[in-house]
């Protein structure tokens, strides 16, 4: 899928999918791989320009699978059946969200909290690169993209961000494994660290790999021993990042 073909002119649909009360953890993990399935299929991709997934997630915990996807409006409905379909056959339940219809109204301007109308098109562009390049990541190694976001969120963010720091963090691991990532240009390559320069779009990267976040707040980074015990310990994540972790992946 194109990245570049996302518009401004498509149209916005969501899905949520509940997530097991006692498995969470599993649950979530597991409902991203089974959907990478539906993500490269050509139907799919045929009708949707673009999508992001990530979790709507308790502090603790993450509680609902999202998708939200961007189609062209006469392929909307087209592209809502693929899904529905994809979601029957594979046993998943769809629950309703109150703040979040299923069907968005036209036209949906997804960058309303995130910089407003002029970045809409930055933004949604931004959305679905980002997840393709999280998508790739944790397929070659979860833990590794799991310790890679929780250093990023918690050191690198709560500290002096800039470019050279986001490029140092997270380049290498991009490198090594994302074939999206290793197809952009550098024009292409220079607007999403700038995209990861803006905290509350960084967070959507985030929120996709580890399955929650909490409210911003700068500060002194916190070390990898006090990540592990004060934000991965309360919430009985399935992982802890080694102690002599670092972004370098070989």
């Amino acid at each position: 899928m194109d990245w570049k073909s996302v518009s401004t002119d498509d149209g916005a649909g969501r899905f949520h999918i509940e997530l097991s009360e006692t498995d969470y953890w599993s649950s979530y993990y597991k409902t991203i791989d089974c959907f990478r399935t539906l993500f490269v299929s050509p139907q799919f991709q045929r009708c949707v320009s673009g999508y992001y997934v990530n979790s709507l997630h308790e502090f603790y915990r993450p509680r609902i699978f999202r998708l939200v996807y961007l189609t062209p409006l006469d392929m909307r409905r087209e592209a809502e059946r693929e899904i529905e379909t994809f979601i029957l056959e594979n046993n998943f339940i769809e629950t309703e969200h109150l703040d979040y219809p299923r069907r968005a109204p036209d036209p949906d301007t997804l960058a309303a909290s995130y910089g407003g109308p002029k970045f809409e098109l930055e933004f949604r562009q931004f959305l679905t690169l980002e997840t393709q390049i999280g998508l790739d990541i944790m397929k070659a190694n979860l833990h590794h993209a799991q310790s890679l976001l929780a250093t990023f969120r918690w050191q690198v963010m709560r500290s002096n961000l800039n470019d050279l720091s986001v490029r140092h963090h997270l380049k290498p691991t991009f490198q090594h494994c994302s074939k999206t990532f290793c197809s952009l240009s550098p024009e292409a390559e220079n607007s999403l660290w700038l995209g990861f320069l803006r905290l509350n779009w960084a967070h959507f990267l985030v929120l996709l790999v580890l399955g929650f976040d909490e409210k911003y707040s700068p500060g002194k980074p916190y070390s990898i021993k006090r990540i592990n015990k004060e934000i991965l310990g309360p919430r009985n994540v399935p992982y802890k990042i080694d102690k002599d972790w670092n972004p370098k992946i070989t």
